[in-house]
């Protein structure tokens, strides 16, 4: 216990002498919005999608070249995985590049999706 205060003290001395050290890889959260179940078209077609807030916004927000990325949420299962990867391939053919667009399981409900707009430091 007795080396923690300078252990401290070097660790806030490194971080204050390299810029963006603390702030380095960690995104800025710019939107986020849950996609329902019930809110998911029984007739998916790119009307249909853009007809949905969350979506219609996401895609107002985005700017390719700003370093912004897109993580889609999704609850685990067979389910989940396959809604996940549908609303994906919507994005990438309502002109989001595939490579900025981020799946990750643990959407925090078993009947929604989390769309989340991200800014990282390029």
């Amino acid at each position: 216990m007795k080396g923690w205060p300078a252990f401290l003290l070097l660790l806030c001395t490194v971080v204050m002498l390299v810029p963006g050290l603390a702030a380095q890889g960690v995104p800025r959260i710019l939107f986020e919005h849950a996609i329902g179940h019930d809110d998911w078209p029984q007739q998916r077609t790119a009307e249909a999608l853009l007809s949905l807030t969350p979506v219609r916004d996401l895609l107002a927000l985005y700017q390719e070249d700003s370093g912004h990325r897109i993580t889609i949420r999704y609850p685990g299962g067979d389910y989940g995985d396959a809604w996940a990867h549908e609303l994906r391939n919507w994005l990438v053919a309502l002109g989001i590049p595939s490579a900025q667009v981020l799946l990750e399981p643990g959407s925090g409900g078993r009947d929604r999706i989390l769309l989340l707009l991200e800014a990282t430091d390029v």
